[in-house]
């Protein structure tokens, strides 16, 4: 819903990884999502997600589409981290652990989840200190 989302994060993690690379997917996305695919096949991704609790727009989670989108670049990289900028809960079926309905069972994972439970600017340098300064 804001381009600027993960604006610090990228930053950050741009200090330790000068040539990462950042698509930004919102539920207006029209690119090409086999490019897109193509672009993360075989590489390590780290899926940012900001959302939040948006019961007025008639839903509480992802939007289907991202929910697609998100599934199949998780089954095309060779390694990712989703680091969840949003409730906790909205993503919990991607937690590595639990074999339960959605993501796991669509045959995508996560290797890694992070909850930062926040998208302030603290917290998505703390996400990224987390994957280069453990």
């Amino acid at each position: 819903d804001n381009s600027k989302s993960g604006g610090i994060f990228i930053k950050e993690i741009r200090k330790h990884h000068p040539k990462a690379k950042s698509v930004y997917v919102d539920n207006n996305y029209r690119g090409n999502v086999k490019t897109l695919l193509t672009f993360v096949s075989g590489k390590t991704l780290i899926a940012t997600v900001f959302s939040k609790t948006s019961a007025w727009k008639g839903r509480s989670w992802l939007s289907g589409k991202l929910e697609d989108i998100l599934k199949k670049t998780l089954k095309a990289s060779e390694h990712s981290v989703i680091v969840s900028f949003c409730c906790p809960y909205m993503l919990s079926d991607i937690n590595p652990v639990r074999k339960r309905r959605g993501f796991l069972a669509n045959g995508a994972k996560a290797d890694t989840v992070i909850n930062a439970y926040s998208g302030s600017g603290l917290s998505e340098k703390a996400a990224a200190k987390i994957l280069y300064d453990p």
